[in-house]
C-alpha cells in the first residue's frame, strides 16, 4: 500500500507493539496448546471444483461465506484455511466466536502457519500518536465507521509492520464489525463492506467474511442472496458470495451428512453463478468435495 508519512510512522510504532491484542504467529502458540495437538498422517485436501468454477481467488477480492446458524460456516472457513495452506498461502484469522483452543483442535494433525490475535479488545490503548489518529476525523483511521473497523485496520497494519503478510484473511463474522451509532443496520453494514473492500485492495489480499442468513432461510430447501441478514449492501459490494447449507435427506426430511456450497454471486465469472458443489466431512473433520460434480440451481 502507499507508504505516505503517516503510514510510515504507524508502521514504526506497530513494529514494536506488544499489547494484549497483538498479532501472534500461530506456530508459537502450539507449545501452549500442546495437549490439544495430536499429529496424524493424513494429507490436506482442497475443493477442486470451487477452484475450477471460480478461477481461484484473486488479491483485492472480498468474499462472503453465508449460511444459517449451525450449517457449517465456521467449519467451511477452517477448511478453506486448510486448503489454502496446502497450496502454500499464508492466512490470518479473526474469529470472534471461537477460542484459540477450539481452532487449534481442528488442526490437530499439524497446525498450519496462520496468525490470529490473542484477543479482540477494541478498547486497547495504543501509543499516543496512534490514539490521536484514531480520534482525528481528518485521517483515514478516524473516518472508519466503527471502533471495530479501526482495530481491524490497525491489525492489518501491524501484520505488515511485523512482516506477517497473509494473502487471505478470514473474519468470523460480519456483524461484529458494525458500530453502534447507526439507526439503519443496512447503511451501517454498507459502510463496513465498502471499507473491507478498500482494505482488500490496499493490502492486496483476499478478505473472506462470514455472514449469517435469516432464521427463515432454514425453512427453505435452498437459501438465496435475499436471505443474508440485513442484505442490501452486503449483496452489492462483495466480489464473490458463497452460500452453504445442509442437504436434506429425502427419506427423513432432516439434514443429512452432505452440505451444498453454491456460488451465489461471482463478479469475474458470471457464468459460475448458481453452480453447486456437494461437500462432506472427512476423517479429520474438514469439509471436502464429495463428488467433484456441479449442477445448475434448477437441477
Amino acid at each position: 500500500m502507499n507508504n505516505s508519512p503517516w503510514i510510515v510512522k504507524l508502521l514504526e510504532e506497530l513494529r514494536g507493539y506488544e499489547g494484549k491484542d497483538r498479532m501472534q504467529d500461530f506456530r508459537t502458540l502450539t507449545a501452549e496448546l500442546k495437549d490439544h495437538i495430536r499429529p496424524i498422517a493424513h494429507k490436506t485436501l482442497t475443493i477442486p471444483t470451487l477452484d475450477l468454477l471460480s478461477g481461484g481467488f484473486q488479491e483485492g477480492e472480498l468474499v462472503i461465506l453465508g449460511g444459517a446458524s449451525n450449517e457449517g460456516k465456521t467449519l467451511l472457513m477452517l477448511s478453506l484455511i486448510d486448503a489454502l495452506q496446502e497450496q502454500g498461502m499464508i492466512t490470518a484469522c479473526f474469529s470472534f466466536e471461537q477460542t484459540i483452543e477450539q481452532i487449534a483442535e481442528k488442526f490437530n494433525y499439524a497446525p498450519p502457519i496462520f496468525w490470529i490475535p490473542r484477543i479482540a479488545d477494541y478498547e486497547t490503548k495504543y501509543d499516543r500518536e496512534i490514539e490521536e489518529l484514531k480520534h482525528n476525523r481528518n485521517t483515514y483511521i478516524g473516518k472508519l465507521p466503527s471502533l471495530q473497523m479501526q482495530w481491524l485496520f490497525l491489525k492489518f497494519l501491524e501484520m505488515q509492520a511485523k512482516s506477517m503478510k497473509p494473502q487471505a484473511v478470514f473474519i468470523d463474522y460480519l456483524h461484529v464489525l458494525m458500530g453502534k451509532g447507526y439507526d439503519n443496520k443496512v447503511w451501517a453494514l454498507g459502510d463496513v463492506m465498502i471499507e473491507l473492500k478498500q482494505m482488500a485492495l490496499q493490502f492486496r489480499m483476499v478478505i473472506f467474511v462470514i455472514c449469517h442468513t435469516t432464521k427463515e432461510s432454514m425453512n427453505r430447501e435452498e437459501p438465496s442472496l435475499a436471505d443474508l441478514r440485513d442484505s442490501g449492501w452486503i449483496v452489492n459490494v462483495p466480489d464473490i458470495i458463497l452460500l452453504l447449507w445442509r442437504k436434506l435427506d429425502k427419506s427423513t426430511k432432516e439434514p443429512g451428512p452432505l452440505s451444498i456450497l453454491k456460488i451465489a454471486k461471482h463478479r469475474r465469472k458470471g457464468n459460475a453463478k448458481n453452480k453447486k458443489i456437494e461437500l462432506m466431512m472427512n476423517e479429520r473433520g474438514m469439509l471436502i468435495e464429495h463428488s467433484g460434480e456441479w449442477s445448475n440451481a434448477a437441477d
